[in-house]
């Protein structure tokens, strides 16, 4: 099994301490994140974004627990070139993992990216009423 992180989604998993519930759901997955993703994060972390202060502890807490697991070799980063649009690189990404491993999913609260991962027959994961996670 596959899971890719979106930004959203990891700083909500950080915000209401859901990174347990996450692994002990999906014990024994990949999770893959996108450069960009990490690269959002510090913005938000380095207050590059209009964001408030929970999310920018969030942010640095994310960026923490994502550095463990990169060197645990739990977490892979993927590059990817000539991208803007960290969603259509996540939606790229996925239909590109699928096509490799049947069970993808992909972590995240962006409801339209939601709707697009559906539509190609993706699997998402969700944080539900801030206590959570939801598979749809």
């Amino acid at each position: 099994m596959i899971i890719l992180l979106d930004t959203n989604f990891v700083v909500y998993c950080a915000k209401y301490n859901l990174f347990f519930e996450l692994e002990d759901n999906y014990a024994g997955a990949k999770f893959v994140i996108l450069d960009n993703v990490l690269f959002e994060l510090e913005k938000i972390r380095d207050k590059k974004f209009k964001v408030t202060k929970e999310d920018i502890v969030a942010a640095n807490v994310a960026l923490e627990y994502l550095e463990i697991k990169k060197n645990k070799g739990v977490l892979e980063v993927i590059k990817i070139k000539d991208q803007h649009d960290v969603d259509l690189m996540i939606l790229a990404l996925a239909k590109e993992l699928q096509e490799k491993d049947k069970n993808v999913l992909v972590a995240t609260n962006d409801i339209e990216l939601s709707k697009k991962l559906i539509a190609k027959k993706i699997k998402v994961i969700k944080i539900r009423q801030k206590k959570y996670l939801m598979e749809i």
